[in-house]
């Protein structure tokens, strides 16, 4: 028997970079996900309005099978990327089982990994003698990790905490670029760190010249004795 290519349905397919591998990014997914659903029509399969169909009673005729739509899609399998037992989210699941099990898990859980993420980024304090570039490195490493897990943490947010955590050796950042916006301020600032390195390397080469000309003179010296 031939089958019609047309009248497969349409499935669902989750890049990598969207696929649930756990808390670290189950702000995306839930996001994604739910994006995916409403755009498509298939939020109902979520929230338990689409219910799947009973199975017949033993005996019982069943009404010959329709072929679905090929513009439907259809939401099968978990788009969860480590193995389901994982998390507790087995492949026999519906899809608002899924739903149910892991919002109900990952929510509470975010809850308290966003706590923890804004408060990283809070006690995140500068140094005094590390390279601005480093610095805002990782406190960018930080805001990522935040929104990971579903945080909002904005340019404003960084700015500030930078600000606080200066020394008062440091206050002439606060004077010259406290009214920058987060940019202009990373910005002028590892321009700044370049010029320390450009000066630093300037002093180090004026200080070898000199000496080297001494021992070149020391050396023509012993060279006509």
């Amino acid at each position: 028997m031939s089958s019609n290519a047309s009248a497969l349905p349409n499935l669902l397919v989750f890049p990598e970079d969207r696929q649930l591998v756990g808390l670290s990014n189950w702000a995306i997914f839930r996001d994604h996900l739910q994006s995916v659903a409403q755009s498509t029509g298939l939020s109902g399969y979520l929230d338990g309005t689409i219910i799947a169909p009973a199975s017949p009673a033993a005996g019982a005729v069943s009404a010959p099978a329709v072929a679905p739509s090929a513009a439907a899609p259809m939401l099968t399998a978990t788009p969860i990327n480590s193995y389901p037992q994982s998390i507790r989210v087995p492949q026999d699941m519906t899809a608002h089982q899924m739903w149910t099990r892991l919002t109900s898990e990952y929510n509470m859980t975010s809850a308290v990994a966003q706590s923890l993420a804004k408060e990283h980024i809070q006690q995140y304090k500068y140094v005094p003698g590390t390279p601005f570039e480093e610095y805002f490195k990782q406190l960018e490493a930080l805001c990522k990790a935040a929104s990971n897990v579903g945080c909002t943490v904005g340019d404003k947010d960084l700015h500030s905490c930078f600000l606080t955590s200066l020394s008062l050796d440091h206050l002439w950042i606060l004077q010259t670029n406290g009214a920058c916006s987060y940019c202009d301020l990373k910005c002028a600032l590892l321009e700044y760190d370049m010029m320390v390195e450009l000066a630093n390397s300037s002093a180090a080469t004026s200080a070898t010249a000199p000496n080297a000309l001494i021992v070149a003179g020391k050396s023509n010296a012993s060279n006509k004795n």
